[in-house]
Formats: C-alpha cells, structure tokens, sequence
C-alpha cells in the first residue's frame, strides 16, 4: 500500500491553489485558399526575377560552351598514352633484362671465389701436411738418435 499516488495528487492540487494562471488554448491555424496568396509583381521584384534568369541562363550557356570545347577528337590523346606505355614497358623490360645480367655475373663472380678460396685452402693443407711431415720426420730422427744415444750408453 503505497502513498505515493495520493501525494502527487495532493501536491498537483496545491500547485494548483498557488498558480490560478491557465492560459487560453491556442487557436487553430486558419486554413489559406491558393488563390488567395496572389502578390501583386512590382518593378523591383520583377527586375530581381529577371536578373535570377539570366544568371541561370549564363551559367548554363557557359556549362554548354565547356561540354563543346572538350569534345575534340581524342585520336591524338589516346596515341600517347600509348607511346607512354609502350616506353613504360620497354624500360620495365630493360631493367629486368640489367637485373638478369648482373645477377648472372653476380653468380660468375661468386663461383670464382669460392673457387679461389677452395685451392687456397687446398695449398694451405699441402703445406700443413709437407711442414707436418717434416716435423714428424724429424722428431723420429731425434728419437732414434736419442735410442742410438741410449743404447751406447747402456754398453
């Protein structure tokens, strides 16, 4: 059981005490015939119609005179856009064509120093392998010795 309703009514009816005001509902918009609104043309309104017209018709005959000038034979335009893109794809073909080559001596060029590389590794080894041999050589010449030397000394 809420109060709420009988509050709101109570404080509308105080309001209402307060503020006797009510103002008159509005009339209704009158209803206008179409023959009705007919206003007389005077010179001015007549010369600012005018000049409305001749502006819209200047702009059309400019529109006009623009859509005449642009049609001209597009033989001429149409020829360059082709030489354009025949030169376009002539140059896009010689640089692939440049690409190739120099990727091609690129190629050369680093199978040469691999190349070179592998028989200057391969001298290296000979000559580890001489130097490596002599060394061994010679240390089986000291050992023998240092037998020979041993031997005699046990004698």
């Amino acid at each position: 059981p809420s109060r709420l309703g009988a509050l709101k009514a109570e404080l509308d009816e105080k309001l209402e005490a307060e503020h006797p005001f009510r103002p008159a509902p509005p009339k209704p918009v009158p209803k206008w015939d179409a023959d009705q609104g007919f206003v007389k043309l005077n010179a001015a309104a007549i010369l600012r119609e005018d000049q409305i017209y001749r502006r819209k018709q200047a702009e059309e005959a400019r529109l006009i005179a623009g859509y005449e000038e642009d049609l001209r034979d597009a033989k001429e335009y149409d020829r360059w856009v082709e030489a354009q893109r025949a030169k376009e794809e002539a140059e896009r073909a010689a640089t692939l064509e440049q690409r190739r080559v120099e990727m091609q001596l690129a190629d050369e060029q680093a199978k040469a120093a691999m190349e070179k590389s592998k028989l200057r590794k391969r001298h290296v080894v000979t000559k580890m392998r001489i130097e490596a041999s002599a060394v061994s050589e010679e240390v089986e010449r000291q050992r023998a010795a240092e037998r020979a030397a041993a031997e005699e000394a046990r004698r």
